[in-house]
């Protein structure tokens, strides 16, 4: 079992083995014996970093479903695996409807969500986390949510200049007042900035920029219908797949501009 979960996780160690003994930045939890193993560090030249747990989850017949989560910052990349097929493991119709009761109203046709595991080194009960996928990243994919996201497998649009005026502007009304197009009730202030951005040529117009919001909108109305993010699956043995054992609180809804601040935009690194 040990040399499996090892085997599994060489595309993140391959990255740190050489640094495990100069640097207390990588970390191991090595379980491996008992089916569960955790690595994470960072590498250089860029301080690039990386993750992947996995944990086997054993039935009544003596075999091992394996479940691995893997995360590579310089990448974009986050990605959840198993030695089966997800739609084998996870309960009967797993998808966005097991974190809302609503019918979502959306014209997506691509992934918005990444679905994230945390796989316990205790038990077998797996906490489920929906997250955004990073603004300016669009899976290719027909589904709300999707079970791995790379800058390499997904067309990317730069939200960078729209995020740095998001988080410099003075006044939360402003948000509201671009999307509907009425600049003229706008904070001198943040006016200013608006017309300076568009003078270094980081928008090619008001216009531009109230479209790249009426886009980033459309993830937010899609984001407010959704009841909770989170739940936890417990493991069946006798007919290993997991069920769905508890949904998580209800979230709180966040206004729009929180939702901006709070959320990861898609950027290039080296």
């Amino acid at each position: 079992m040990s040399q499996l979960l090892w085997n599994n996780v060489q595309a993140c160690y391959s990255n740190l083995e050489d640094l495990e003994s100069k640097t207390s930045d990588v970390k191991i939890i090595d379980d491996s014996k008992n089916g569960y193993l955790y690595i994470s560090g960072s590498y250089p030249t860029c301080g690039c970093n990386c993750s992947s747990s996995i944990g086997a989850y054993k039935d009544v017949n003596g075999n091992y479903t394996l479940l691995q989560s893997d995360y590579s910052g310089c990448d974009w990349m986050k990605k959840t695996t198993s030695n089966r097929l997800l739609s084998e493991i996870l309960p009967e119709d797993f998808g966005i409807k097991s974190f809302t009761t609503k019918d979502i109203v959306t014209d997506s046709i691509s992934p918005l969500f990444y679905v994230e595991f945390e796989i316990p080194q205790l038990g077998t009960d797996t906490n489920v986390n929906l997250n955004l996928v990073p603004f300016g990243m669009k899976i290719k994919e027909d589904e709300l949510i999707c079970y791995e996201y790379s800058e390499y497998k997904s067309e990317k649009t730069s939200y960078y200049n729209i995020m740095e005026l998001i988080r410099s502007l003075t006044d939360k009304n402003s948000l509201v007042s671009i999307l509907s197009g009425n600049f003229k009730i706008i904070d001198k202030a943040d006016i200013e900035l608006i017309e300076k951005s568009i003078e270094k040529k980081q928008f090619l117009s008001k216009n531009d920029i109230q479209e790249q919001l009426k886009t980033l909108k459309k993830v937010y109305d899609v984001y407010i219908q959704i009841e909770c993010t989170n739940l936890t699956l417990s493991w069946n043995r006798k007919t290993a797949k997991f069920e769905i054992k508890q949904l998580g609180k209800k979230q709180t809804k966040e206004t729009f501009n929180d939702f901006l601040l709070n959320n990861l935009f898609w950027t290039a690194l080296c």
